[in-house]
């Protein structure tokens, strides 16, 4: 009897050790889907001389693709939020990038996890002047097929990266 006890013991030790690091996996997991999408949402490295058209459109969400999930980029397609980098980096004339992204684990269920964060968005002309636009928001992921992939981005700071395409 005392022997049996003690196996359980052991068995539920066991169970709860990497029951936990599951978990922890899978939080840095998604916190490095949530950052790499981040980087790659705002990165523009030639600014276009012209208009953003579609073809450009569908590059960015062909690169997301392994960041997103497939509604969230019909999504940004469809409101034409996809194309915000673009338009800053054609109205400043300067390369576009995500700096210093932190996050803030503010939730989880067993296949959700949410963050909040907070980002330089870093505009940078051909004189290598640096412009940073601090940015805050939340995002959620999702876990798909085994992957984790955002399927919410709610930028806070929107109307602050918007007025740059209008220079208001």
């Amino acid at each position: 009897m005392r022997r049996s006890a003690g196996v359980f013991v052991i068995i539920s030790v066991l169970v709860t050790i990497l029951w936990g690091c599951g978990s922890d996996a899978d939080e840095e997991a998604a916190a490095e889907a949530a950052k790499a999408y981040l980087a790659h949402f705002y990165e523009v490295t030639d600014y276009p001389p012209s208009t953003v058209d579609a073809s450009s459109l569908q590059e960015r969400q062909a690169q997301l693709q392994p960041y997103a999930t497939e509604e969230w980029l019909e999504s940004l397609l469809a409101n034409r939020v996809l194309g915000l980098p673009f338009m800053i980096a054609q109205r400043e004339q300067a390369a576009v990038s995500a700096q210093d992204i932190q996050l803030s684990h503010s939730s989880e269920d067993e296949d959700v996890i949410a963050y909040t964060y907070r980002m330089k968005v870093m505009l940078r002309d051909d004189a290598k002047e640096m412009t940073s636009i601090p940015v805050e928001g939340s995002i959620t992921l999702a876990k798909t097929n085994g992957t984790w992939k955002v399927n919410n981005d709610i930028n806070r700071n929107r109307n602050d990266l918007l007025a740059l395409t209008t220079g208001s």
